[in-house]
């Protein structure tokens, strides 16, 4: 098996020579001078290309170099495609009753639909191009392996990093809350919270295709911007939670005197806030979980070289990553009970609906 891989690599290395050249050729035939840059530019750019694709064509041996591997490789892309249907069907109801949901603030509906459809977007294209990676290491299919590579790598760090800004996004949220309060929502508006999450986005395609540029800068700033998204949410949520402290303790000593009414009717409202604030905790803490482990697998392979079995500890850690996805509707629904109340309304409804539509 490891002979016949390696002479299929060999035919398709040279296939790819023979189309690189073929292309080369048909620009032969300029002889000015700026028809001489330009073709020099597309030697440089095909040149890239290829030693991209050799590349992709190289690693692939290690994939299967066991029978333990591809079995795991196997099971994961199965697994892909229930979770990706899982994925989908909860954030879609998580969108519908957020949607439904009347005690909601705006920017704060904004803000969870913002992550609902990032998580949207794994179980649409992320998993699907994670199933076919690994299929195409089952069925040993190189061509396959190496065409979904790109799009799939694009496509999880799109999802994945708008998934940490809005997180982000929604710590500080919180503490504006907090800290703010009656100024709240006038700083806090609809439409400060939508050209933020539009910026977020933006980063998000654009840090991908500045991989062509730079890798090094690229992964340098990436390193950054997850550290500082960490760091950021870790404050905001570790200073709310001292001031609701702070809050409670002055209430019990207040709470004797007729003032401490008048002013606790002004105060937030904790209890209902403090619920709220420790389901986006519980959400970080999560993220956190499910990111953790391929960071220090990523740092051990980079540390001591890699071999099939650190490559695919890396690819299950990256499953991990992606199986937050489907965690953060499940949250919404166990920790905020008029979420959950509209997703039981429209499963309930469902067969009613398909009935109608001559389905059932």
């Amino acid at each position: 098996m490891h002979t016949y891989t390696q002479l299929q690599l060999s035919y398709i290395k040279q296939d790819i020579l023979r189309r690189r050249l073929r292309l080369l050729n048909q620009h032969s035939d300029k002889n000015t001078l700026t028809q001489s840059g330009a073709r020099l530019q597309l030697t440089q750019s095909t040149f890239m290309i290829l030693l991209k694709e050799m590349f992709c064509y190289e690693i692939f041996p290690q994939f299967r170099e066991t029978s333990t591997a591809v079995a795991f490789y196997t099971f994961l892309g199965i697994s892909s495609v229930v979770l990706a249907l899982l994925t989908v069907v909860g954030n879609l109801l998580i969108l519908y009753a957020i949607r439904k949901c009347q005690t909601l603030h705006a920017p704060t509906k904004v803000l969870l639909c913002n992550l609902a459809v990032s998580d949207l977007g794994v179980g649409i294209v992320v998993y699907p191009l994670f199933a076919a990676h690994w299929f195409a290491v089952t069925l040993n299919n190189i061509r396959v392996f190496c065409t979904v590579l790109d799009p799939y790598v694009i496509a999880a760090y799109i999802m994945g990093s708008v998934s940490l800004y809005t997180m982000t996004a929604i710590s500080l949220d919180k503490y504006y809350a907090f800290a703010f309060r009656l100024r709240y929502h006038q700083i806090v508006t609809f439409k400060r919270v939508m050209l933020a999450m539009g910026g977020c986005w933006m980063v998000g395609f654009i840090m991908p295709f500045s991989w062509l540029l730079s890798e090094k800068s690229t992964r340098i700033l990436g390193t950054t911007l997850i550290f500082c998204c960490i760091v950021i949410t870790s404050i905001c949520y570790i200073r709310v939670i001292i001031g609701i402290r702070r809050h409670q303790r002055q209430i019990q000593e207040q709470e004797s005197t007729s003032a401490s009414q008048h002013h606790a009717g002004n105060l937030l409202r904790i209890g209902q806030y403090t619920k709220s604030l420790n389901t986006m905790i519980l959400l970080f803490w999560l993220q956190i979980a499910c990111y953790l482990p391929f960071f220090i697998t990523a740092a051990v392979t980079m540390g001591i070289g890699t071999n099939s079995n650190k490559i695919l500890a890396l690819n299950i850690t990256k499953a991990l990553i992606y199986f937050k996805s489907l965690l953060n509707p499940l949250v919404y629904c166990l920790r905020t009970r008029e979420i959950r109340r509209q997703v039981l309304t429209s499963l309930s409804s469902f067969p009613r609906f398909m009935r109608c539509y001559g389905a059932i």
